[in-house]
């Protein structure tokens, strides 16, 4: 490549090595749609490809592919349309690797929650968490890295997150029998 304003790219961009796609042998994976997450030219998390490119390499959005009304900002999605420097790191490519992070919801007290214990999710997504209470325990409140005192609440998954649904006794007694309502 040259010409004004355009960067040059030198042989240390070159990989000796396999990139380590999820599956060369089929291009467009198996939605045999191209431009979806599902694609076999993704890098495997494993990929040397990974935080090899140069940020400053990246087109700018001229198009608005995002729909933010920002032209002058460098692209912000791959080509499957997941965001496009994650990490702080450009990969080589048209898709970027999805980063993910952990989720661990844990319990204090009887009750449960959607989802339960530790789970991946990839960066930048929002997890709906909710909490459901069993006869004679109500739901108190998040605690942990969301504070909240209702029963759902999202997390945008921007780093590891660790939030406890915390149940109480249901003291409530409407009829004045001194038992609960339950």
């Amino acid at each position: 490549m040259s010409g004004e304003g355009v960067p040059q790219v030198g042989d240390s961009y070159i990989l000796g090595s396999d990139p380590l796609f999820v599956d060369a042998s089929h291009p467009d994976g198996p939605d045999d749609t191209w431009a979806t997450e599902d694609d076999g030219l993704r890098l495997q998390q494993e990929s040397p490809a990974i935080t090899q490119g140069t940020n400053s390499f990246l087109s700018l959005d001229t198009e608005d592919i995002d729909g933010d009304e920002d032209t002058t900002e460098p692209l912000p999605i791959d080509l499957a349309g997941f965001k496009r420097i994650q990490g702080g790191q450009l990969d080589l490519g048209a898709y970027e690797a999805t980063h993910y992070y952990n989720l661990d919801v844990s319990i204090s007290g009887v009750g449960s929650t959607i989802p339960s214990s530790v789970n991946p999710y990839a960066e930048d997504s929002s997890v709906s968490v909710n909490a459901s209470t069993v006869n004679g325990y109500v739901f108190e409140k998040w605690t942990g890295d969301e504070v909240s005192p209702e029963s759902s609440i999202q997390v945008f998954m921007d780093g590891d997150h660790n939030v406890t649904a915390n149940f109480g006794n249901d003291l409530s007694d409407e009829d004045n029998d001194g038992l609960t309502a339950f």
